[in-house]
């Protein structure tokens, strides 16, 4: 025991890393653990098979034994872009740990994507600690602060989107980088130069664009803090351990120097990629921005939801919530109010009151925009005039922000109320924790009484859980906290208060996550039997894109197919607008892939022939390619195969290449009912052609009498 006790003093940080990481992986133990041997397993739902674990699977099949990214994804709504598909995060850096593992163990299921998100979670809370001890917070609290905001309900709500974790993890490193590299030490300013690039590769190619985009609002504000000494010091929490002058710190002309490098190699590294995408959704039916109605879909979320998100989460929407814990919430209304009486009575640490409202300002301006539609102030002039911002949707989710600051904040009221050991100031804190639990419960039983309660909430919980757990929990956390101040009183500033909130954290730190756990690890996911699909390493049949040349596809609400039977059907607001629009118009629904509506859909025969959900057949040789009706364009390759002995025999297709050998005694036109693109060329017998679309959204070439070897080829 001694000789533990030893190294942990010795190695204090390593020992932390070690705890957080064995505390994350307890926590979410439910979704990378098989309990296959004694019981059901745990799977995720809503969109996490449907746009993430397949074309995971699909990126590392390719990449693990065909050697060479895949491009072009034939298999869903008759073709999209697969690398510029941001739900691919084709360039994401720790997809090379992924491609290992897949190769290793010949597979990969969906567990193991739910314990690569579960990973996230954990760099996101590591990457916390890590930023919080850059200023200077003290190790046990930086612990807590990481632990309680890493597993909130924003956090485990991710686990459905497994690219947005990722994307979030990298914001405090980011943050991380930007400490370092404004330091004097050359050193230490080059590897805040690394840290910060990289960190900001793997946010911009981890596959959610949303969180690169609110990213500016956190990274750009929190830049120009730290650049002037006046805010900077505000951020800090012990300035002993930072020098009272910060002399440590390089001026603003090189800070920003450093911080453009940083710019310059993340603009050289992902601005093509980005470009990329960019381009993509300009082609993407609903994603091209100018739409109001677009872009308030899912932004039911106002002041109910702020402040459920905060103290009760039964009047919150899941989109946005970030609840933290009930004892969290009181440690920092604690801390808000010991700040006012400060300094209204003792008429001093004004330093925390501007702390607290730039924390506040930064914090109003950015749920202010979550609120979307019922913004007040910033919402409307920012979709108007600010570059991208008409684009997305959802906005609640824009919430993710707010998580380090919350960080902070907690960090900040913790150091600030363990220093409290004489008896006005036990007393001050006393009463501050009494009126913050006063006025939590007193809105606790307001938004309880006024039965505002989210959908999403009776959802998460089935069997139904109980909304009056949240009205009674926070009594537990003030009676550990009034135990606490007490004991620091009583301690009288011998120091040995720093022991004693250690304690007092490893009591509320169970506490915090059994709150918060309760709903939290419910979140879009049910327990199934162990023998399903989930716990089941899968892997692509070899060879499949040529088998599905002539195999029916299907039409149905879907994306990425990992067999042979290829998807042309497609899925609300996703997919080439050229390709929704030819659907509309055949199967006369507007908007088709709503399957919020239920409509049954019936596809007319011809167009099925036309899409190969007869036989796979997606390859004709007509003699004209502007036809407007697809009955006409069936009629004339029918009447051309007849009449001009017309041969078709493909001998090579991967997905991003197919190659073609036509015969034919007349010239005519090789149509491939493969979505256009602009990246997609032709060549026939080694030459380059015009590759021209039918129907305004497949590819055709044409071709003169004769045998022809036509190569479609994709390419970046």
């Amino acid at each position: 025991m001694k000789s533990v006790i030893d190294f942990i003093k010795r190695h204090p940080n390593s020992c932390a890393v070690l705890f957080l990481f064995i505390g994350c992986a307890i926590y979410l133990s439910r979704y990378w653990c098989s309990f296959s041997f004694c019981g059901p397993v745990y799977a995720l739902g809503n969109d996490f098979d449907l746009l993430y674990y397949r074309n995971k699977l699909y990126l590392l099949d390719v990449l693990a034994n065909e050697y060479r990214l895949p491009l072009w994804s034939p298999s869903e709504a008759a073709g999209y872009p697969f690398y510029s598909n941001p739900f691919n995060a084709v360039f994401y850096p720790l997809n090379l740990l992924l491609v290992i593992f897949y190769k290793i163990f010949g597979g990969y299921s969906m567990l193991d994507h739910q314990s690569f998100a579960a990973f996230g979670i954990f760099l996101f809370a590591l990457g916390l600690f890590v930023w919080l001890r850059s200023l200077s917070v003290s190790l046990t609290i930086a612990l807590f602060a990481s632990m309680a905001v890493g597993t909130s309900f924003k956090m485990t709500e991710l686990m459905r989107f497994p690219n947005a974790i990722h994307a979030a993890a990298w914001l405090p490193w980011i943050m991380v980088g930007i400490n370092l590299l404004l330091q004097k030490e050359k050193l230490q300013g080059r590897k805040g130069v690394a840290l910060a690039s990289f960190a900001s590769i793997c946010l911009a190619t981890a596959g959610y664009p949303y969180y690169l985009y609110y990213s500016q609002f956190l990274i750009v504000p929190y830049v120009l803090l730290m650049l002037f000494p006046p805010t900077r010091s505000l951020l800090f929490t012990e300035k002993k351990e930072w020098g009272d002058s910060q002399t440590q710190f390089i001026d603003f002309k090189n800070g920003t120097f450093r911080l453009l490098i940083v710019l310059g190699i993340f603009l050289l590294s992902c601005g093509p990629y980005l470009w990329k995408i960019s381009a993509l959704m300009a082609m993407t039916q609903d994603r091209g921005g100018g739409d109001f109605n677009f872009a308030i879909i899912g932004s039911e979320w106002d002041w109910h939801d702020i402040v459920g998100s905060w103290i009760y989460p039964p009047a919150a929407m899941a989109e946005g919530w970030y609840y933290f814990g009930l004892c969290s919430c009181l440690l920092i209304l604690t801390y808000f109010l010991r700040s006012i009486i400060n300094a209204l009575t003792l008429r001093k640490n004004f330093s925390d009151l501007f702390f607290i409202a730039i924390i506040a300002l930064w914090f109003w301006f950015i749920s202010d925009i979550t609120m979307g539609a019922a913004s007040k102030l910033f919402f409307k002039p920012m979709w108007k005039h600010w570059p991208a911002f008409s684009g997305l949707r959802v906005w609640p989710r824009m919430s993710i922000i707010l998580l380090p600051l919350l960080a902070l904040l907690l960090a900040r009221a913790l150091t600030r109320l363990q220093a409290v050991y004489k008896l006005s100031a036990t007393l001050f804190s006393l009463a501050a924790l009494g009126v913050a639990y006063a006025f939590v419960l007193a809105t606790q039983r307001f938004l309880y009484d006024s039965g505002y309660h989210s959908r999403y909430f009776g959802y998460f919980n089935n069997p139904p859980f109980p909304r009056e757990w949240y009205l009674t929990l926070g009594a537990v956390s003030v009676f550990i906290l009034a135990c606490y101040f007490f004991m620091v009183m009583l301690d009288k500033g011998r120091d040995r208060y720093r022991g004693l909130t250690l304690v007092t954290l490893l009591l509320l730190l169970p506490l915090n996550m059994i709150d918060v756990g309760r709903v939290g690890l419910l979140q879009w996911g049910s327990w199934v039997d162990a023998k399903s699909q989930i716990s089941q390493r899968q892997s692509r049949p070899k060879g499949v894109n040529f088998t599905a040349l002539s195999t029916p596809r299907i039409f149905t609400y879907d994306t990425l197919q990992i067999g042979s039977n290829f998807n042309v059907g497609r899925i609300a607001n996703w997919y080439f607008s050229n390709y929704t629009g030819f659907l509309s118009i055949q199967t006369k629904i507007d908007n088709i892939g709503m399957h919020e509506n239920n409509i049954k859909i019936e596809v007319p025969a011809e167009t099925k022939r036309l899409l190969g959900m007869v036989d796979g057949s997606r390859l004709f040789f007509t003699q004209r390619a502007d036809y407007q009706e697809v009955a006409d364009f069936l009629n004339d390759h029918d009447k051309t195969a007849t009449s001009f002995k017309v041969s078709i025999v493909p001998t090579r297709y991967n997905g991003d290449i197919l190659e073609v050998t036509v015969k034919s005694d007349a010239g005519g036109y090789l149509s491939f009912i493969d979505n256009w693109d602009p990246r997609w060329s032709v060549f026939v017998n080694d030459r380059k052609s015009k590759l021209e679309r039918l129907f305004g959204t497949f590819k055709t070439v044409a071709l003169t009498a004769g045998e022809n070897r036509v190569r479609f080829k994709y390419k970046m």
